[in-house]
């Protein structure tokens, strides 16, 4: 799929495939732009950046087996400041978003989640005010 101007990209990082089917089919139906990392290290986030792609949101799943949560966020944060992060997980969390320590806007999945519940999440972290970058 090739981005339009007004599209937002939307990086999707995870390892099952039935899950980025769900997710880049919810997205896309929403006229979201989804690229999915190429790996689960830090080392695809960059890859991305030297191929010139913007990334608006990043949709992290932190149970992925062998995801190295802090790498990618650390790479996020020096490639894209300021990029908006919806982080899923089985952990407890509190659903919606707030603003991280480097001033992303983040928001927090408990999974399973229903799709209007995802939406809803990523709707909210894409329109909450954005921090200055530090």
């Amino acid at each position: 799929m090739t981005k339009s101007k007004h599209q937002k990209s939307v990086l999707v990082v995870c390892d099952e495939v039935s899950e980025f089917k769900v997710l880049s089919s919810l997205l896309e139906k929403f006229d979201f732009h989804v690229l999915k990392a190429p790996g689960k290290e830090a080392t695809s986030v960059d890859g991305l950046a030297e191929r010139g792609e913007t990334i608006d949101l990043a949709i992290l799943d932190v149970d992925s087996a062998g995801t190295n949560r802090s790498a990618i966020l650390r790479s996020l944060h020096q490639s894209y400041p300021g990029v908006r992060l919806v982080l899923m997980s089985n952990e407890a969390e509190n659903n919606g978003a707030e603003v991280g320590p480097a001033g992303h806007v983040l928001g927090h999945v408990h999974k399973p989640t229903r799709k209007a519940q995802l939406l809803g999440t990523i709707l909210t972290v894409m329109d909450a005010p954005a921090m200055p970058a530090a």
